[in-house]
């Protein structure tokens, strides 16, 4: 295996770095953005062993501000927790991007080693963009997929809203003021949405929220006229229905906001 590690850490690295096209506001000209990519395009084969396929994208602020260390440690932690989670129970934790790919690949190999025969070949894939900016946030989506063998892979996607300002990361409670108000709107517009009676229980209607209870997803993305909520698969329903998205237009929630 320490050939495995030398090999893999000699081999992945950052391939290239690409200038960011997207549009930015004009308050945002200031700061400089790059696509990072880490794949496998480099690597060599070892003896009968095939390579994970990796091809993680992700951006980076360049600039020295505060903002952009800000946002550019966000995504860090969001990237590498999104791998850690994935690997197997009792895998030390990687700290950073790199190494949480790296332990995803070294994971493969000691998959391979232990069953050679085994057709699988891991796989992962991320995407980044920046989704919408103006003059108070940005909001950034991560695209995912993860495959370790088994049916079928780890997917989803994370939405990251940041004060256009400071970078500071914004939770929920940032953005919403009334969460008891704004969750009552959002179970009335998704029970409308996919057809559930205000009497009927969710877990019922083939849902999988905790005692039949709606509750927001993890991830919302703030942008200028609409909020997107957006469950993940198995956050509140099966992996066939996929991932399941509910717009609100903002001028319905205003009143339940605080951006």
């Amino acid at each position: 295996m320490k050939n495995y590690s030398l090999i893999l850490f000699a081999a992945l690295c950052i391939s290239g770095c690409v200038n960011n096209t997207k549009k930015t506001p004009e308050k945002r000209e200031k700061f400089k953005i790059e696509n990072i990519h880490l794949d496998t395009t480099r690597f060599i084969t070892y003896q009968d062993s095939v390579y994970p396929d990796i091809k993680v994208e992700y951006l980076k602020f360049t600039d020295e501000s505060d903002f952009s260390k800000n946002v550019n440690k966000k995504i860090n932690e969001d990237l590498t927790e999104i791998f850690n989670d994935a690997l197997q129970e009792g895998t030390p934790e990687a700290e950073d991007i790199q190494g949480a790919v790296n332990a995803f690949a070294e994971d493969y190999f000691t998959f391979k080693e232990q069953h050679p025969d085994a057709a699988p070949v891991y796989e992962a894939f991320t995407e980044q963009e920046i989704v919408n900016q103006n003059q108070r946030t940005v909001v950034l989506k991560t695209d995912f997929y993860l495959y370790m063998g088994g049916a079928h892979g780890y997917n989803g996607i994370h939405f990251l809203n940041f004060d256009a300002e400071s970078g500071n990361y914004l939770s929920q409670s940032d953005f919403i003021a009334d969460i008891s108000g704004f969750t009552g709107f959002a179970e009335e517009k998704f029970r409308e949405k996919y057809e559930v009676p205000a009497d009927t229980d969710l877990n019922a209607a083939g849902f999988f929220f905790e005692d039949g209870k709606f509750a927001l997803p993890e991830n919302i993305a703030f942008g200028d006229d609409q909020i997107i909520l957006l469950y993940n698969p198995y956050e509140a329903a099966s992996y066939a229905q996929g991932k399941l998205r509910l717009i609100l237009p903002k001028n319905e929630v205003e009143e339940w906001l605080t951006y």
